[in-house]
This record gives C-alpha cells, structure tokens and sequence, in this order.
C-alpha cells in the first residue's frame, strides 16, 4: 500500500510539473509574440513634415548618406533611432526588424531567468495585457531592458539559479548585460541607466571578490556597443564622440526644453515611488544585495520621472508606463498585502496621467487587445507577400511632401533652418546637415560652436533654406544664435516669402571681427540700458546657477528665466532666455522675431529702426534669489552685415535664373 501511495504521489508531481511546464511554455510563446508585435515595426510609419517627424526622417537620412554620429549628426538619438521612431526608409528598415527582434529576444531571456527562481506567471500575464492593451510609450519598454538585467543579474547571484548548459552557464554575465549596449544608439539618454547598471553590477562582483566576472560584466556592453555601432557603418574610434555628444547635449536639456505640468501626475508618480522603494525595504534583509536592489530601482524611478517630467507634456507618458512596468516587474518580490494594493495604484496613475494626453485606451480594451495583435499579423504578411509596398508607399508619401512644400531644387548642397528636414529631404535637393540639425536643440555653447565651425568648413551649404521658428517662447535668434552673423556675412538672399528666405554662398567670403561695445556687470530684475549706434548688435550673456540651483536641476529641473526686451518705440515684449543659449551668443537688436525681420538686416538700419532695442532686463519668475546668482556678466558687439539693396537682390536672382 505504501508503495501504490508513493507511485500515485510521483505521478501527480510529475502532471503538476509537466502542466507548470506547459503553462510557462504559453505563457513564454505569447510574451515572445507580444513583444515583437511591439517592438518591432512591421507597419512602420512614413515620414511627415513637422517638429518630430522631421528630425526622425533627418535621422533615416542621415544613416542613408552614412553620416558619422557625434561629428556629422550630434543629436539625442544614434544610428538605430527607427527602432524607437517606427518610421520607415529604405536604408534602415532591416536594420529596425532585425533590432526589434533582438530585443524581444532580450526580453524573453531576462524573463525566463527569473522564472527559475520565483513564480512569475501572473506578472509575465500582467505585463503581456500591459503591452498588448494600454497606450503605452517606447521609452519605458527600452528603460525596462536594463532594469530587467539588473534583476536577473541580482537573482542568479543571490538565488543561485541552476542553469543547465555549460556554455550558457560559463557565458551568463555576457549574455546578461551585452543586450543593454544597444541601447545608447537608440536613444542617447538610455546610456545613462545602462551605465549604471553596469557598474553598479561590476562593484558588487568586485566586493564579493569575483574578479573575472566583474571584468566581464563590465566589458560585455561595451563590446556589444561598438559592434552594434560598427555594424551600423560607423567608424570604431568615432563611438567616443557620439558619446562625448550626448553629454554635451543632456547637459544643456534640462533648462532649456523644460516646461510645466499638473502637480497632481508628479505626485501620483512620486507617491508609487516611494511605495516600490518601501516595499524592498521591507521585504529583503539588510545586505549587500538589498543595498544593490534598492540602488538599481531607486535610480531606474529616478531617470524615469526626469524623462516625463522635465518637459511635462506627452513625455509623462513614459513615465507613467515606466512605473507601472515597475510595478508588475517587481510585484513577485513582495508579499500579496503590499505587491496587490501597489499594482492598483500604479495602474491608477498611469491612468491618471495617461488621460490628460489622449483618449483612454481603457474604453475598448477587448477592441485594443486585438487590433494590437491583427495589425501585426497584417503588416508582417503585407512584408512576406508584398515586399515591394513599403518602398511604393515610401515614395508616394515623399511626392506628396514634394507636392506640398514647393521648395524649389538647387544644385549643390542645402541645408534648412530651424526644421522641416522632411520636407528639404523630399524636394530632391542633397542634404548638408549642420552637426546638431535642428535648431532648438542647440541649447549650450559647445553645440552652438559645431554648428558655427560647420558653416565656415568645407561641408557648409550652399543654399538655405530659413525660417525663424523658436518653440516654447524662446527669444528666436537664441536658437543657433552664433550662425546667424556669419549668415548675414557670407550668405545672400536670393528668394523671400512670408515664412521662408532662401539664401545663396557668397564665394569667397569669410567671417567679419566683432567690435566690443560694452562689457559689465547685470543684475536680476535691473534694466540694462543699450548703447545707441546704428546696425545689429551681438550679445553674450553668462549667468550662471546658484548651488541650489544646480541642485534643482539636479534632483528636477531648474527654474525659467526670461528677458524683456523694450524697444525704441516703448514697446515691451518677453521671451524665455535659457542660460547655456544666453551664453552662446545672438543677436540682441534689433529684435528679429519672424523671417521678414532677419531679411531687413540685409538692408539699411533705418529698414529696421523701429524694432531696435533700447534696454533688456533679465529675471525669473520663480525665486532667483536662490536658484540664480544676482550678477550676470553681458558683452554687447557690434557686427559687420554686407548691406544689399532691393535692386542688388533682384539682380541676384535674374543672375540665378540665368545660371540655370
């Protein structure tokens, strides 16, 4: 009788293993599904004219001219920005299938490791609806990526999973952290969690004195980094300007793409956070290895909230997904009394802040459920039996931007200034980008001075198209306010209209010194009083944060400063003066708000008298006593512009026609 007992008893060990088997197995199939349904664009999208879709084709181009990342293109995003964009071009396409099917690949490794050590059926189900059902962003499944590897990393370490391949076992450091090197060159800001995971893992080896893997842990990324790179047909040595590139550009992002928001999301977002960090307090004993966990969330909710809340619009999106994620990835470590009410509220604030940008997707979530899915299964047969259609519809979509912008063909290079890149890309003329190509995002001196040094060096353009387009109120010759002199001293313009100036090289022609006018010491709140001579003048302004300034921008961002600009005729007006820009340099008078006021500076002073500026004061509205120091240094020049006649201009252009 014993013996009947312990056969049944095997046999219903051996059903209930083969059926947790069997239900992991689906669970794993549908995940795998999930993900490339999602990360992979199999319906990409065609390029448009705007802000973002123009710096999202600008990118798909410059990949197609091989560009160097971080010399010939310096922006927030490297050579496999398709993979977050989803817009489609014919020299990135592949590139974009085969990295979404990698990271999907990535996904379902880290999930299947921690399902050797814990029960994860319900938060793989939970994070499969959340993918499948809820209006989500990019930026939280890429910043899950390395959130993931630090947890598998913690749980092979700490629970000793058994991995039953020798290969997989001698090699399970690498396989864990090369996946995260990709991700720098999708979006540069992701280089900042991947490096502190990284590291944060490469201490812990070193302090339990695993010397070998630590070196592993630590290399693994950057071998992976520079392989994804050079397969991108970047040169090996020029990695390190791309990265030097992001930092350039995270340093000056803050202030000067920072905007408002509803409280109410930021502390929805901070009251999840401090419940998550509560919960591992409470849930693992103190260790080194809790001290590794808590830093690795503490610091993946911290980048997550600075990328939805610095520029708080539609970027709060990112994070409200990336605490939810948070939560159901975490959920299998705590207790069903904390885990159960933590994934409510986190559902809840994503909900909350999700609301206030779109509409719901909870309305119909049977409906989203399985559009998701139809319309990948649609777009993968559409590329296995039609694989001819998306160049088709590639080409449409440029002719119909063609159509539309009317910009006329030049030969030679061009370039065009703020943005529009879709629109300079499809009318046929060849793209000479400057360095960081679309002008609101030249917010510090080091990006203005690339931009500057492009248009004296060989590459320069030699046609542009301009138009004046600040975002966000910014006084508009901040942005690539260096440029615009040697414009005036080395470009002609040749065709005007409403809303664009096209200019033309002058051969020969070189930069003009500067003469310095006046050098002092501003204060805060204190008109400075401008001197009287008749053309432009150029201005550099150091205003510099105070400690808890920089702590502010630090920990959230800094507070806004402005400048009020009042003009000959008593005329006050406001613009937003962000510091890294201010410093830079740009025109101060006159005041140059839209193109027709830049093509009057080609003329006499009296074409502009009335927008010449008699007095600036800088201030903020938020207590500068304590975010910025009271002094400010400014430096007023005055700059040497080739004055050309309406006749000259007119002449110019039969000249042009004539050519060609």
């Amino acid at each position: 009788m014993f013996s009947t007992f312990s056969t049944m008893k095997c046999h219903i060990t051996r059903i209930s293993f083969e059926g947790d088997t069997l239900i992991k197995v689906i669970l794993y199939s549908v995940l795998f599904i999930t993900l490339v349904a999602r990360l992979v664009p199999f319906s990409p999208r065609m390029p448009a004219v705007g802000l973002d879709p123009s710096f999202q084709s600008g990118l798909n181009q410059a990949v197609a001219q091989d560009l160097i990342f971080g010399k010939d293109i310096v922006f927030t995003f490297g050579p496999y920005a398709s993979i977050y964009t989803r817009v489609y071009h014919p020299a990135t396409d592949s590139r974009m299938v085969f990295a979404g099917f990698f990271l999907a690949l990535t996904y379902l490794g880290y999930f299947i490791l921690l399902g050797k050590t814990t029960q994860i059926r319900w938060p793989v189900l939970l994070f499969i609806i959340a993918v499948a059902c809820l209006r989500n962003s990019i930026d939280a499944l890429l910043f899950a990526i390395p959130l993931l590897a630090g947890m598998s990393f913690y749980s092979y370490y700490e629970n000793g999973i058994n991995i039953p391949s020798t290969f997989l076992k001698q090699n399970v450091i690498i396989l864990l952290f090369f996946p995260i090197g990709l991700l720098p060159l999708i979006k540069g800001s992701l280089l900042f969690l991947t490096a502190f995971v990284t590291i944060l893992s490469t201490c812990w080896l070193m302090f339990q004195q695993k010397f070998l893997p630590a070196v592993l842990c630590l290399t693994s990324p950057l071998v992976s980094f520079l392989i994804f790179w050079v397969m991108a047909g970047q040169p090996a040595l020029a990695g390190i300007d791309y990265l030097a590139g992001i930092l350039s550009l995270t340093k000056g992002y803050s202030e000067a793409m920072s905007s408002p928001g509803q409280l109410s999301e930021v502390c929805l977002f901070l009251l999840v956070s401090l419940m998550i960090l509560i919960a591992i307090w409470q849930n693992f004993s103190w260790s080194l290895s809790k001290s590794y966990f808590g830093l690795l969330v503490l610091t993946f909710l911290f980048l997550a909230f600075k990328a939805g809340f610095v520029r708080h619009d539609s970027h709060a999106i990112a994070s409200a997904f990336s605490i939810l994620l948070a939560a159901i990835l975490l959920s299998h470590y705590f207790k069903k009394y904390l885990s159960i009410p933590l994934l409510f509220l986190s559902f809840l604030a994503w909900h909350h802040i999700d609301s206030h940008y779109s509409k719901s997707s909870l309305n119909n979530p049977g409906q989203t459920f399985f559009s998701f899915y139809n319309k990948s299964i649609s777009g993968a047969a559409t590329r296995l039996l039609k694989p001819d259609l998306l160049q088709y519809r590639y080409d449409t979509t440029l002719a119909g931007l063609r159509s539309r912008n009317h910009l006329p063909v030049f030969p030679g290079t061009s370039d065009i200034y703020s943005y529009n890149q879709s629109g300079l890309i499809a009318s046929g003329n060849k793209w000479s980008p400057r360095p960081v190509f679309q002008s609101y995002t030249v917010y510090t001196p080091d990006l203005a001075k690339m931009n500057k040094e492009h248009l004296l060096g060989t590459k320069a353009p030699e046609h542009i198209f301009l138009g004046i387009e600040p975002i966000d109120k910014r006084l508009p010759s901040l942005e690539d306010g260096p440029s615009w002199p040697l414009l005036l001293q080395m470009y002609m313009p040749i065709e005007n209209d409403d809303s664009l100036i096209i200019l033309k090289h002058i051969p020969g022609s070189r930069e003009l010194p500067m003469e310095t006018l006046m050098n002092l010491s501003g204060n805060l709140g204190i008109p400075v009083k401008l001197p009287e001579v008749d053309g432009p003048l150029f201005a550099r302004v150091e205003i510099r944060s105070s400690v808890i300034g920089l702590l502010s921008g630090f920990l959230y961002k800094p507070t806004t400063l402005y400048i009020c600009m009042e003009l000959k005729d008593g005329t006050r007006k406001q613009f937003r003066f962000p510091s890294g820009m201010a410093e830079s340099g740009f025109i101060l008078s006159p005041l140059v708000e839209n193109s027709q006021d830049f093509y009057l500076l080609y003329g006499t002073p009296s074409n502009y008298s009335s927008k010449t500026v008699t007095s600036i004061t800088v201030t903020s509205k938020d207590v500068e006593s304590l975010c910025w120091q009271s002094h400010f240094l400014i430096t007023v020049s005055r700059i040497g512009v080739s004055v050309l006649s309406g006749p000259t201009i007119t002449k110019m252009n039969k000249g042009l026609e004539n050519t060609n």
